[in-house]
């Protein structure tokens, strides 16, 4: 730790918005799989995350590093909410398909971007391969001060046909696009640049209305098809997640067009824990090098190491800037607490803080169309966190008829709304249309919120499930409904578009976060907990269906120590094999996290656990880069456990990387049974060699 403590300030760890938050972006970025990937990949152009996922920081990053190299030119693009109102008004002219919307779209930002980044080069010389693009921008130069302004004053000086079928070749013969594409190949040549575009901000005033998604996804296609035919241009669109469904939704060729050059942005726990401590070593100028040692220099109690990690991730989506407000709450408080470290009481005191001020905002801005909302939601008060939809009537209808919680003095006006609208039900698709109730598809995996007001577009049935949304749950105290990293995960939370999630992508996704999370565990006693807890997940996966209620266990020889106990269900041959040849009904993996060998301390402590429901096998995971037994130590106490007083008790060896081996071919739901595969294979080679009358190890 630094000698001079740094002080404790509402925004210690940076702000949650990008465009404020370069000071600590220039000091702490993260730098991520993805923005490795863009700047080594020319395939993605289409940068998609939900809110709060890091957008704005990745393309300031971005724009950074290109912008070091004296031969880019970069043109950053960020318009503002009137901007982009403005645009999709002009777009809005030419009618209401939306193929139409979009490809007015598309020449719009194609011929803005072609001239903004010719004028960035201003040092090429007139000829006749750029006569029209040197006449294009001598007008766009004097049309206005920005890129938006200009193309606005464009717009509006053209003169289309009235014909409405011969509206946009109009547009595209009078702004000549083509021409200047190709024309921009001869400017970056002549002035040996090369041209990175960033556009950001795309949420600005968006309305999901035609206009307004064809507005982003014209902006997708100009990207894509000025990335094609410029040679030294790479144009990268960074949207919302919402905004990118919209555009899918609307498109019918998406999938051909623009589905390959998407690249979606996902934190997961490593990466968000990666992210916070070298905020935290950068704010408080913490020298410790491990991640682990920097956070726990900032907290106590249940919140130090990765468990406690994991409870402040549990309040809030899996979003960098959840993570960064609620830390940021927490060490303010503590501060004022006069304590450097963050508590229990300041992460609780900070997520409820949140929550509620989020509620409030919720009732604020609906309440003048929806009196009485606030007795609406506080409906759901100290209950579960999801409901079929009869439930969540029921729990409307306790507020109109007096016998709920909520009940309480409630307001004439608010009973009057009831009757206008007419019943409970209506009531609980108000409140998904003002994102408070999420809510999935029959079909569907993900939970679907809307945040604008509108209706839902599906019916609501008897089976229909219905999420509070988790933002709320403090407030309405749910706080212990929690579901982990999988559920929030799985929500979408910003428009009222029907996904069903690609299960596929998530399987694989999963499997390989915990599997490089091993590489990240060092060996030994400090990591020890962390290292059972990745077993249990581990083991949990690999042997689902197979083995049962699959629990960490007190060891009897080490004070917090914990060993694997699992009931067999002797469901696939290996297990079956397990308890008919050796009587293991209970099955112990004991833990042990550092790649030794094993002597007689391993082997007489599994020893002591064996009989009874343990029956005369159990399992060793530890660090070995092979499931062989060494030859020597290994192999001669393996053999004197068996032999001793007859009682022919099996010790196994089963390697982390084994296990993680094991879960990489789950990738493949076919390959289910691997792992069952590899141990009888295994427990094979021990009976028929190590067993053997001078069997040798491997």
């Amino acid at each position: 730790m630094s000698t001079n403590p740094t002080p404790i300030g509402p925004h210690s760890l940076g702000d949650v918005t990008a465009e404020i938050d370069k000071a600590m972006l220039n000091r702490a970025f993260f730098e991520t799989r993805d923005y490795f990937a863009l700047q080594e990949s020319a395939e993605h152009c289409i940068i998609v995350g939900r809110r709060g996922t890091g957008k704005s920081a990745l393309c300031y990053k971005l724009g950074q590093h290109w912008g070091r190299d004296e031969h880019n030119v970069i043109l950053r693009v960020s318009p503002e909410d009137h901007q982009l109102i403005l645009l999709r008004h002009y777009v809005g002219t030419f009618g209401t398909s939306p193929n139409l919307l979009r490809a007015a779209a598309k020449t719009f930002w194609r011929y803005a971007i072609i001239l903004e980044v010719a004028d960035l080069c201003q040092n090429f010389r007139d000829g006749p391969e750029t006569a029209k693009i040197t006449l294009h921008l001598s007008n766009w130069r004097k049309s206005g001060t920005g890129m938006f302004e200009r193309l606005g004053s464009t717009l509006s000086g053209l003169k289309l046909s009235t014909e409405p079928d011969l509206q946009l070749p109009t547009l595209v013969k009078l702004l000549e696009v083509d021409d200047l594409q190709q024309e921009l190949n001869h400017v970056l040549t002549k002035t040996r640049k090369q041209a990175r575009v960033l556009v950001d901000r795309l949420d600005e005033g968006f309305e999901p209305t035609a206009s307004g998604v064809a507005v982003i996804g014209g902006a997708a296609l100009a990207a894509t098809l000025l990335n094609a035919a410029v040679e030294k241009m790479r144009v990268y669109i960074f949207v919302r997640d919402n905004i990118a469904r919209a555009i899918a939704e609307s498109d019918m060729d998406y999938s051909r067009n623009l589905e390959s050059r998407v690249l979606r942005l996902h934190w997961e726990e490593q990466s968000l824990f990666y992210m916070i401590c070298r905020r935290l070593r950068a704010a408080f100028a913490i020298d410790e090098v491990k991640d682990l040692r920097v956070w726990d220099a900032m907290t106590h109690q249940d919140v130090r190491g990765r468990e406690g990690f994991r409870k402040c991730l549990r309040l809030t989506l899996y979003r960098p800037r959840d993570l960064i407000l609620l830390l940021n709450k927490a060490l303010y408080r503590a501060g004022t607490h006069g304590r450097r470290h963050v508590d229990n009481s300041d992460i609780n005191a900070s997520a409820r803080e949140i929550s509620e001020n989020r509620k409030r905002d919720l009732v604020s801005e609906y309440s003048s169309s929806i009196p009485g909302l606030d007795r609406f939601v506080d409906a759901f008060k100290e209950a579960g966190t999801t409901f079929t939809y009869p439930e969540a009537v029921q729990r409307i209808n306790s507020i109109f008829d007096g016998t709920g919680s909520a009940f309480m003095s409630i307001p004439a006006v608010a009973l009057q709304t009831a009757r206008i609208i007419g019943d409970a039900g209506e009531v609980v698709r108000l409140l998904y249309s003002v994102g408070f109730l999420g809510v999935t598809a029959e079909q569907g995996t993900s939970f679907i919120f809307s945040h604008d007001g509108k209706s839902p577009l599906h019916e609501f049935k008897s089976t229909t499930k219905l999420l509070v949304h988790p933002c709320y749950w403090l407030a309405l105290n749910l706080q212990e409904q929690f579901f982990g990293e999988a559920g929030a995960a799985e929500i979408h939370d910003d428009l009222d578009l029907e996904v069903i999630t690609d299960s596929t992508e998530i399987r694989n996704r999963k499997l390989g976060q915990l599997i490089s999370e091993l590489d990240s565990i060092e060996e030994g006693a400090e990591d020890a907990h962390d290292f059972e807890d990745w077993c249990l997940r581990a083991l949990q996966i690999l042997f689902a269906g197979a083995l049962d209620n699959i629990r960490l266990h007190p060891n009897k020889t080490a004070n917090q120590r914990r060993d694997i106990v699992a009931r067999n269900t002797e469901s696939t041959p290996f297990w079956k094999r397990i308890l008919t040849d050796y009587g293991c009904r209970q099955v112990i993996f004991e833990i042990k996290n550092y790649s030794d060998s094993l002597g007689p301390t391993e082997f007489r402590q599994m020893a002591s656990y064996l009989g009874q429901a343990y029956g005369r096998i159990g399992f060793i995971v530890n660090r070995a880069e092979g499931d062989d037994l060494r030859k020597g130590a290994e192999l001669d106490w393996f053999r004197e456990l068996y032999y001793h007083d007859q009682q022919k008790k099996v010790v196994i060896k089963l390697p982390a990387k084994i296990i993680a081996t094991l879960l990489s071919k789950l990738r493949s739901p076919e390959k289910y049974s691997a792992a069952d595969k590899r141990l009888n294979k295994l427990l094979d080679t021990y009976e028929t060699i190590y067993l053997a009358q001078g069997g040798r190890g491997r």
